[in-house]
Order: structure tokens, then C-alpha cells, then sequence
């Protein structure tokens, strides 16, 4: 996963006005994990994105496609 998927669950979870805390608990991720995510520290793995971005309502997939279409 590349630098703009770790911004985009940043800022995907600051626009649901949610702490990482809330986001753990929602996903079933460990809050430090996230934190590591979030100031990239570490590179999650697909299997991570896929919680973190469901729990928002998101789909992995669709964002996939988002970004293929802007090439």
C-alpha cells in the first residue's frame, strides 16, 4: 500500500469525526496498528486496509477503480 491509501484512512477517519480509538473498536484493529498506519510507520497489509476502509463504509475495491479511472 502506498503513501495515499495511509492519508486517505486518515483523513477518510477525521471526516466520519472519529478517534483512532472508535476506529480499532468499529474494524477490530488494534489502535496502535492504526497509529503506526496513520504516521507511516508501518505499511498495512491489504487484508488491514480492507477492515479499516469497511468500517467507514468504504470498499476497497471502489477505491481501487476510483484511482484506475484517473489514469
Amino acid at each position: 500500500m502506498s503513501h495515499w491509501t495511509t492519508r486517505l484512512i486518515n483523513e477518510l477517519r477525521r471526516e466520519k469525526g472519529w478517534t483512532q480509538f472508535e476506529l480499532a473498536i468499529e474494524s477490530d484493529v488494534p489502535r496502535q496498528t492504526i497509529q503506526n498506519v496513520e504516521l507511516g510507520e508501518s505499511t498495512p497489509s491489504v487484508e488491514i486496509v480492507d477492515k479499516l476502509l469497511g468500517a467507514m463504509g468504504y470498499e476497497l475495491e471502489a477505491l481501487k477503480m476510483d484511482t484506475n479511472d484517473e489514469h
